[in-house]
C-alpha cells in the first residue's frame, strides 16, 4: 500500500522513536539516532531510551534537529521503592538533563480487582495512593519537564479499571497518558484504547469525577456499592477517606499510543479512532498526540525516500537543501563587491579597464557560479552539511 507524501510528512513528526532493545550499544545507537534525525522534516519529535544512553543520543542528534530526549523511570514493571524512584528521577532530570520522563505506575494492583470485593476501603486507599504517587513524581520532575505516565492497560483485564487508572493519572498531574510500555508482549487493542479516549474527553470537557467515581471507574454497580458503603460509615460515625469531590479546572492531557504500533496502516487506524473521539485538531500536534514505536519511524523514512527524490538525496548525503534564491543571492553579493572600488576582483578583464561592461559581468557571473560549485563540493567532503546548488541536487 502506498501513502501520500503529505501524509508521511504529517505522521513523522508525531512519532517517538523508542530505543529499549537489550541489544543496543553506543555505536549502534548513535547510527540509528543520526539516521532518524538527518532530515529535519522527517525527524521524530522525541527519542526515548534508557538513562545510560541519553548522553550518546545527545551527541548523535543532528545539530539542526529539534528532537527532544526522553528517558524512563520505574521501567517496565512500575515497581521500586520510593527512594529508588526518587534517585532515578534525579538522574534523569538533573544529571542527564532529559526533556521528558516516562513513569510507569504500579498497575499490578489493578490487575486483580477481585481483591477489592472484600474491602471497599482498600479500593479507595489504593486509588488515593496512585494519585499521590503520580503527584509526588510530578513535583520531583518539575514544571519544565514533561511527565508521561505509563498505564500498561493491556495488563488490566477489566475496562472499568482502565477508566479508573486514567482518572488517577489525570488527577495526579500527568502531562501525557501512555497506553503501554511495549514490553508486556500484548498489542494495543481498540476496545481498551476507547476507554482511555473517553476519560480524556471527559477531562477536556471539565467533567471531574469524585473519589468514588475515580475508584469505581465505569463500573456502575461498584459505584452504587461504594456509595452505600460510604453512607453506612458516615451514619456509624466512622470517617472514610478519601471521600471528597475533586474541584479541578479543565485538564488538557496528551496521549501517546504505544504497544505494537509497528506499521503505518496500524497507526492510521488508531489515528482515525482518536480523531473520532477527540477531533482532528488533537492529532495534528505533537503537543497532544504521539505514537511511540521502534519500527514505525524507520518505515516512514523508507516510504518518504521512495516518493521524494529531493529528500532521498538530502538523507543519503547528509546535506541541507538549498534554493535558487540562496545561490542567486551569493552571486549578487559577489557582483556587488566587484563594483566597489575598494574591493576589486582579481580578474584580468577588470584590471584592464575601470568600467565593467555587460560582457564582463556575464563572464564574471559564470565564473562565480563555477567557483561556488567547486567550493561547495570541497566543503561537502570536509563538513557534509553545507548548502549546495540546486543544480547538483537535480543531477
Amino acid at each position: 500500500m502506498t501513502y501520500s507524501r503529505e501524509l508521511l510528512r504529517k505522521l513523522a513528526p508525531l512519532c517517538e522513536l523508542t530505543l529499549y532493545s537489550s541489544d543496543l550499544d553506543t555505536k549502534l545507537l548513535k547510527k540509528v539516532v543520526f539516521e532518524a534525525t538527518k532530515v529535519d522534516e522527517l525527524a521524530p519529535v522525541v527519542i526515548s531510551t534508557y538513562p545510560q544512553f541519553v548522553p550518546a543520543v545527545k551527541h548523535a542528534i543532528s545539530k539542526d534537529a529539534k528532537t527532544l530526549i526522553s528517558t524512563v523511570v520505574a521501567w517496565p514493571k512500575g515497581d521500586g521503592c520510593e527512594e529508588a524512584i526518587r534517585a532515578e528521577i534525579y538522574n534523569a532530570v538533573e544529571y542527564y538533563k532529559a526533556h521528558e520522563v516516562e513513569y510507569v505506575i504500579d498497575y499490578r494492583s489493578f490487575t486483580f480487582p477481585m481483591l477489592y470485593n472484600f474491602s471497599y476501603n482498600l479500593l479507595l486507599d489504593q486509588m488515593e495512593k496512585v494519585i499521590n504517587e503520580i503527584s509526588r513524581v510530578k513535583s520531583l520532575v518539575g514544571t519544565q519537564t514533561i511527565l508521561k505516565v505509563v498505564l500498561e492497560i493491556e495488563e488490566v483485564r477489566e475496562l472499568p479499571k482502565i477508566a479508573s487508572l486514567v482518572r488517577c493519572a489525570i488527577l495526579g498531574g500527568a502531562d501525557f497518558i501512555v497506553t503501554c510500555t511495549g514490553k508486556s508482549g500484548h498489542c494495543l487493542s481498540p476496545e481498551k484504547l476507547q476507554s482511555v479516549l473517553t476519560e480524556i474527553a471527559h477531562a477536556i470537557n471539565g467533567e471531574i469525577p469524585c473519589d468514588k467515581e475515580v475508584a469505581a471507574g465505569t463500573d456502575k454497580e461498584l459505584l452504587k456499592e461504594l456509595q452505600i458503603y460510604c453512607e453506612e460509615c458516615f451514619n456509624s460515625g466512622m470517617l472514610v477517606l478519601p471521600n471528597r469531590l475533586r474541584h479541578l479546572q479543565t485538564r488538557h492531557v496528551g496521549l501517546k499510543l504505544q504497544g505494537g504500533v509497528s506499521s503505518i496502516e496500524t497507526a492510521m487506524g488508531f489515528i482515525r479512532q482518536v480523531e473520532c473521539s477527540l477531533g482532528d485538531e488533537f492529532t495534528s500536534s505533537s503537543a497532544t498526540f504521539r505514537i511511540g514505536s521502534s519500527t514505525l519511524h524507520p518505515l516512514i523514512i523508507d516510504e518518504a525516500m521512495g516518493l521524494d527524490n529531493e529528500l532521498r538525496i538530502v538523507h543519503t548525503l547528509g546535506i541541507k537543501q538549498s534554493t535558487y534564491g540562496e545561490v542567486e543571492d551569493t552571486i549578487q553579493d559577489e557582483l556587488y563587491s566587484s563594483r566597489n572600488e575598494s574591493s576589486k576582483v582579481p580578474s584580468p578583464q577588470i584590471e584592464e579597464s575601470e568600467e565593467v561592461g555587460e560582457d564582463n559581468l556575464r563572464d564574471l557571473s559564470q565564473k562565480s557560479i563555477l567557483n561556488l560549485n567547486s567550493e561547495t563540493k570541497t566543503s561537502l567532503n570536509s563538513e557534509g552539511s553545507k548548502a549546495i546548488p540546486i543544480e547538483y541536487m537535480l543531477n
